[in-house]
């Protein structure tokens, strides 16, 4: 946390500075803080994909599902416009139908045979990675442990499974053995100290 703040000191008007804060703010169980840092980096640049997609997420954590459609809105608005100035780059209506077959989803639970129904296999692997991060059913939980498990077998470059575990999101699943054995993968006690 203190790096993260010396760097947006140094330089505020970087966005990948504040995301990297925000990040850490959510890891910490801060997540309305986190929200108001990514507001921030998205106002200084809202066409850059990451800090868009990180403030949707953050809301979509939050239960701030306006917001998202809000924010879903808003890029198709800008994406259309940018369609009509360079028709080679239309606007993507699959990113569209995923992100409010989301929030249907999360507004009412028992849509989402119905919307898996609704949409295609492939686009519906994009919404069951995020319903899995998402949700907190037992199967959710089971899927995320298998998702942080292949993260560090395969090193996926940029993704700190250790990081978003030891988060407040999942302090209540310590003493479960699959974090733990996930702890032990990643070279920690079974208590999180570095053996």
């Amino acid at each position: 946390m203190a790096a993260a703040n010396k760097a947006v000191s140094l330089d505020p008007l970087v966005p990948i500075f504040l995301n990297g804060q925000a990040n850490i703010l959510t890891w910490l169980g801060r997540l309305d803080e986190a929200i108001e840092v990514r507001h921030a980096a998205y106002a200084l640049a809202p066409e850059l994909q990451r800090t868009t997609e990180n403030l949707m997420y953050s809301y979509l954590v939050a239960g701030r599902l306006d917001e998202v459609e809000a924010m879903l809105d808003e890029i198709r608005s800008s994406a259309l416009a940018e369609a009509n100035r360079n028709p080679t780059r239309g606007a993507s209506e699959a990113e569209q139908r995923l992100g409010r077959a989301l929030i249907r989803v999360l507004r009412d639970q028992a849509q989402r045979e119905a919307v898996r129904e609704a949409l295609h296999d492939q686009e519906y692997a994009w919404l069951r990675v995020w319903l899995s991060q998402l949700g907190s059913t037992p199967e959710d939980i089971d899927q995320q442990f298998k998702r942080f498990e292949k993260e560090l077998d395969t090193h996926v470059n940029g993704v700190d499974p250790i990081v978003q575990l030891r988060s407040a999101r999942y302090a209540a699943y310590r003493k479960d053995p699959r974090y733990i054995r996930l702890l032990n993968m990643a070279g920690f006690d079974d208590e999180g100290n570095v053996r």
